[in-house]
């Protein structure tokens, strides 16, 4: 009866947390840039890949989507959305599989301990590329878990090298595949490694090879990629809205279980996974999706926690176990919401009940309110996490995402009825901004006609009909220039009013979303022959 239970809350968690992967919007920038190049590619050829981001570093990933498009016909963001979704699923029943035959707990309690990881779940609500590359390398863990059959090997090493293949800093994990290959107290792996790197090996080298990627390029981009890293605060962040409160409780107690039974090999595991990463990455580790590849292993501790507990009794015990209730009490179902004096980001997402509120009155801060609904949000590169109320970031992404996809339909509309000419259209800061106008003129059946040689931003055209894309406050100057007749909107993401430069500069601008919202279109300039929208 207790195992039933837990199999049901496992399952009541996973529908529960579903209900973010709907509906398909623009919320992150890079996942739109691919799906955006994997169309194009699919539509006009290899010659799209000239402006594909990072394409060098996720080749598979660009490859797939565009043989999804061209062969289902399918709309590359829409696919791409769907298959991290059924990705993040795998990541989450697959990581539970492994956690439990290497920690002997049964597979519902390491499903229950895998979901306490916000963005095992999180990842399935925006197209990324990460979590495709996380879910093979859990499968391909699962594979060579205990394997000593050669077609067991060669498969997990297939599988490996394809994990790489969709993204390359999936390889990271690699040292830790030796210890994978058997549980603790197992024998000699060399030979079964070494056959399952071979494969992998191959299997990367030729995919990347026929995907027409180069070592020199691969090396460009990682250079590329960590020199313009974030700061040091973006990466905590990044580790504070991976980590929960009762994960780290769980994971110090697997810790401790670990070294006082002398399991050297799960500790291995463990270190030669986890330690890689964060090196390699260090000061780039901006955004908690590229902490996905360590899932199983510090979901692997945190089981090795529930198992210190088990073993527990009488006092020690209870406490322990109303710790981390009370723990996951705080940071799951209620929420710490933080009200500023002048907010950007309008307040979290649902709120269903104020409980209590603490005045502060400094920093910019006018009080503390908890809550059972969403915490605070924690900005990262890619998008929003949330500190508190996590059981609610299904809520809180799927009214973003219809955000988003309310911005787009302006955007879409004010093309669609604007007469021939020239439309400007600025964009504050470009990242998801960005992304989500491309995305908008794709919609509205306009394509990207080319770059100027001056190196002004680039036009696109549909029906005697051209679009110019500008990007912060040089690019407001270059839109002017269009001249007065020439209609010019604003796009403005996670910011709930309109930027100082654009109320100074256009105090007459009417907003095409609603009042309140954190995606924003706006009309600077209406056309000369159109009345002003109200």
């Amino acid at each position: 009866m207790r195992t039933t239970g837990i199999r049901v809350l496992l399952a009541a968690w996973l529908l529960w947390s579903a209900a973010g992967a709907w509906p398909v919007a623009v919320v992150e920038g890079d996942g739109a840039a691919i799906a955006l190049v994997a169309d194009q590619w699919a539509e006009q050829g290899a010659a799209a890949l000239k402006d594909a981001y990072r394409y060098e570093m996720q080749p598979g990933t660009y490859v797939l989507l565009m043989l999804l498009a061209r062969v289902l016909h399918a709309d590359a963001l829409v696919a791409f959305s769907l298959l991290s979704a059924a990705a993040a699923a795998a990541l989450i029943l697959l990581s539970a599989r492994w956690i439990s035959k290497r920690a002997d707990l049964p597979f519902a309690m390491c499903g229950l301990v895998v979901m306490l990881f916000q963005e095992t779940w999180t990842s399935a609500y925006y197209p990324n590329s990460t979590i495709l590359a996380a879910a093979l390398v859990v499968l391909a863990f699962n594979l060579l878990g205990g394997a000593r059959d050669r077609r067991k090997l060669v498969l997990g090493g297939l599988v490996f090298g394809l994990a790489c293949w969709m993204r390359l800093d999936a390889v990271v994990v690699a040292p830790a595949v030796p210890l994978v290959l058997g549980p603790t107290g197992s024998g000699r792996v060399a030979r079964p490694a070494a056959l399952a790197a071979a494969v992998a090996a191959v299997t990367l080298l030729t995919a990347m090879f026929a995907s027409g990627v180069e070592i020199s390029a691969v090396r460009g981009s990682y250079v590329r990629h960590h020199d313009a890293a974030g700061s040091w605060n973006l990466v905590l962040k990044s580790f504070l809205a991976f980590f929960s409160m009762v994960v780290l409780l769980l994971a110090g107690l697997g810790s401790w279980r670990i070294v006082a039974n002398r399991q050297w090999r799960e500790a291995a595991v463990v270190v030669l996974g986890a330690a890689p990463l964060v090196l390699v990455l260090r000061s780039s580790l901006t955004t908690p999706k590229y902490l996905l590849y360590v899932v199983p292993l510090v979901g692997l501790l945190a089981a090795q926690g529930v198992a210190a507990w088990q073993e527990s009794g009488g006092t020690r015990r209870r406490i322990l176990a109303a710790s981390a209730a009370v723990l996951f009490a705080l940071q799951y179902p209620l929420g710490f919401q933080v009200d500023y004096a002048q907010g950007f980001h309008p307040g979290p997402h649902p709120t269903l009940l104020r409980l209590a509120s603490v005045p502060v009155g400094r920093a910019g801060v006018e009080k503390v309110t908890l809550v059972l609904g969403a915490g605070a949000t924690v900005s990262t590169h890619d998008a929003l996490r949330l500190s508190s109320g996590i059981l609610f970031s299904n809520g809180t992404w799927r009214y973003y995402k219809w955000e988003s996809a309310a911005a787009v339909e302006a955007i879409r509309g004010y093309l669609r009825d604007s007469p021939a000419g020239t439309i400007g259209v600025w964009i504050e800061e470009p990242r998801e901004a960005l992304q989500l106008t491309e995305f908008a003129l794709v919609r509205a059946g306009f394509r990207q006609a080319g770059v100027p040689a001056d190196g002004s931003p680039p036009f696109w055209k549909k029906d005697g009909r051209m679009a110019r894309v500008f990007c912060g406050e040089n690019g407001l100057r270059q839109a002017d220039q269009l001249g007065a007749a020439c209609p010019l909107l604003a796009v403005v993401l996670w910011n709930d009013r309109a930027p100082p430069i654009l109320r100074e500069r256009f105090p007459e601008a009417e907003r095409l979303t609603g009042a309140g919202a954190s995606f924003n279109t706006y009309v600077l300039r209406p056309a000369a022959d159109r009345a002003p929208i109200r």
